[in-house]
C-alpha cells in the first residue's frame, strides 16, 4: 500500500491542527481541509483517517460544513467494516461540535439498525443514544423522519428501537424532547397501519410531563386518533383494525375518573352503521365480532355520553337487526325458516345496551317505541334459547369439545339474564360475566371459525378450523355450528 497519501494527511492534520491554535489562520488552509474530504474516496488507510480528521476542523470551516457531513456520513456506509465503524464512532463529537448537524446525522445513522454485524450495531444503537444527549429533539426528529420516509423494515427498526431505548434516557434529556415527541407521535400515528401501532403507544406516557396525566393523556391522544378516522372510516379490514388497536390500548387507562364515552360514541355512531360489512358479520366471526365485544368492554367506563340519541338509536338497530323477527317464521319456503342466530354478538349488544341505559338516561321521543320493540322480539328470541341451551347440554364429548360447550352454554345464559332486565321498568343494570371471558387461556392453544353458536338440529362433530379475523383477537368456537337454526 502507498504510505504518501497517508503521510500527506498527517501532515494535514499536524498544520490544521497547529493553525487552529491560533485562531483565524486555520481560514488560510481551506485547501487542506478540503484535501481531508477528498479523502474519502481514498484507500481503506485515507478513508479512517479521513472519518477522524473530518469532525476535529469541520467547525472551522462553517461554509463547507455540509461538504464535510456529507463525507462523514459516506464514510459511514462504505464497504470496509472497518472504515464504516470508524466513521459511525466519530459522528457524537461531529454534532457536539455542530449541534445544528445532529437531525441530519440521526436520519442517516437511524439508516443503519439493521447492520448484520453485532459490533457495528451496538455502536448504532450506543450513538443514536449519544445523539439524544447532544440535541434531544433534533435526534428525535430525524428518527422520526426516517419513519416516515423508511422502507417497512427501517421504520420497523426504528420504532422499535425507540420503544426500548427511550426507559433508559435520562429524565431531563426527556423533558427537552416532550413537545417534539407529542408532536411526532401524533404525525407516526395516523400514517401506521395496525401492526406498528403498538411499538408506538408505549412512548406516549414519555410525552407527558405528570406521572398522574398518563392515563388521562394517553386516553385523549387515542381518542384524536379516532376522531381522525371519522370521515374516512369503511368497513375495510385494516380501517377496522386499526380501531381496534386504538381502542385496545386506551382500555387499560378508563377507570372512574376516565370517561370511555368519546370512544363507546365513536362505536355507536361510527362502527355500528358499517357492522353488517365487516368482516365476520353473516357468521358471527372475525372483526365483527371483536369489535361488538370490545364495545361491551369499554361501556362500563362510559360516565357521559356524547350525542346520546343517536347512539341509541344505532345500538338498538344493530341489536334488532341481529334477532329473529316474527315474521321470518311466518315465510313458506322452508330456507326461509331457517333462522341464523349469532348468539355472541347478540349477548355483546345486549350487555351494552344495558350498561347505556344504565348510565344515560335516554329522553329522545322513540326511545319508549324503540324499547317496546325490543321487548317483543327478546321473547322471539328467548324461545330459540331454550331448545337450543337443552340440545347443547345433552351432547356428549365426542359430539362436542368441553371448552366450546362451555362457552356455548355461558354464552346463552348470559343472554337470558340480560333479556330479563329489559323487561324491568326501566331496565335495570345486572352484572355477569361476558362469556367470552373466560376462555383466553383455551384462546391461545386453538382458534376456531365462528362466533355463532350450534343451531339445535346439528349432531355433527365440530371442526375447529382457525378463524381470520383481527391478529390476536380471540373468536369464541362455533366451527360447523355457525349454520342456519331452525326453529322445531
Amino acid at each position: 500500500m502507498d504510505a504518501s497519501p497517508v503521510k500527506r494527511l498527517y501532515k494535514y492534520y499536524g498544520l490544521l491542527a497547529e493553525a487552529a491554535e491560533q485562531g483565524d489562520k486555520i481560514l488560510q488552509h481551506e485547501d487542506l481541509f478540503n484535501n481531508i474530504i477528498s479523502a474519502r474516496h481514498g484507500n481503506s488507510e485515507e478513508k479512517r483517517l479521513a472519518a477522524q480528521f473530518i469532525p476535529k476542523f469541520c467547525t472551522h470551516f462553517p461554509h463547507l460544513l455540509n461538504s464535510a457531513v456529507s463525507a462523514q456520513l459516506d464514510l459511514c456506509e462504505d464497504s470496509d467494516l472497518v472504515v464504516r465503524k470508524q466513521a459511525v464512532k466519530e459522528v457524537t463529537a461531529l454534532c457536539r461540535a455542530n449541534p445544528q448537524c445532529t437531525k441530519r446525522v440521526a436520519y442517516f445513522i437511524a439508516q443503519l439498525l439493521g447492520a448484520e454485524d453485532v459490533g457495528e450495531g451496538l455502536l448504532v444503537r450506543n450513538t443514536l443514544v449519544a445523539l439524544f444527549t447532544i440535541d434531544p429533539s433534533a435526534t428525535l426528529g430525524g428518527m422520526f423522519a426516517q419513519i416516515r420516509d423508511g422502507t417497512p423494515k427501517m421504520q420497523e427498526r426504528c420504532k422499535t428501537f425507540l420503544s426500548n431505548r427511550f426507559g433508559n434516557l435520562n429524565k431531563s434529556v426527556i423533558a427537552k424532547m416532550r413537545e417534539t415527541l407529542a408532536n411526532e407521535l401524533e404525525i407516526c400515528l395516523e400514517n401506521s397501519n395496525s401492526q406498528e401501532i403498538p411499538t408506538i403507544i408505549p412512548l406516549i406516557p414519555y410525552a407527558v410531563s405528570g406521572e398522574s396525566d398518563v392515563d388521562k393523556s394517553t386516553v385523549e391522544i387515542l381518542e384524536q386518533q379516532l376522531s381522525l378516522e371519522k370521515d374516512l372510516l369503511t368497513a375495510d379490514e385494516e380501517d377496522m383494525k386499526r380501531i381496534y388497536v386504538f381502542t385496545k390500548f386506551a382500555k387499560p387507562h378508563f377507570n372512574k375518573g376516565i370517561n370511555s364515552g368519546g370512544f363507546v360514541s365513536f362505536y355507536a355512531l361510527s362502527v355500528l352503521p358499517l357492522i353488517k360489512d365487516i368482516e365476520g358479520y353473516n357468521t358471527g366471526t372475525g372483526q365483527a365480532a371483536a369489535m361488538l365485544k370490545q364495545l361491551a368492554e369499554i361501556v362500563t367506563f362510559c360516565s357521559d355520553l356524547p350525542d346520546p340519541e343517536n347512539c341509541f338509536i344505532n345500538v338498538f338497530q344493530a341489536l334488532q337487526d341481529l334477532l329473529p323477527q316474527n315474521q321470518e317464521v311466518a315465510e313458506e319456503n322452508e330456507e326461509k325458516k331457517r333462522i341464523q342466530i349469532h348468539f355472541t354478538l347478540i349477548e355483546s349488544l345486549l350487555a351494552t345496551l344495558l350498561e347505556m341505559l344504565s348510565r344515560v338516561t335516554p329522553s329522545y321521543d322513540s326511545y319508549e317505541s324503540s324499547l317496546e320493540e325490543l321487548r317483543t322480539n327478546l321473547k322471539h328470541l328467548i324461545s330459540y334459547v331454550e331448545p337450543y341451551r337443552k340440545r347443547i347440554a345433552e351432547l356428549d364429548k365426542a359430539t362436542m369439545d368441553r371448552n366450546l360447550k362451555s362457552i356455548c352454554l355461558r354464552c346463552v345464559d348470559n343472554i337470558k339474564i340480560l333479556c330479563r332486565q329489559f323487561f324491568s321498568t326501566p331496565p335495570k343494570s345486572v352484572n355477569v360475566v361476558h362469556s367470552w371471558y373466560q376462555t383466553e387461556v383455551v384462546a391461545k392453544k386453538r382458534r376456531t371459525s365462528s362466533t355463532s353458536l350450534p343451531p339445535v338440529e346439528q349432531h355433527k362433530k365440530v371442526d375447529h378450523h382457525k378463524a381470520r379475523g383481527i391478529q390476536q383477537i380471540y373468536t369464541p368456537p362455533g366451527g360447523k355450528y355457525s349454520r342456519s337454526f331452525k326453529r322445531f
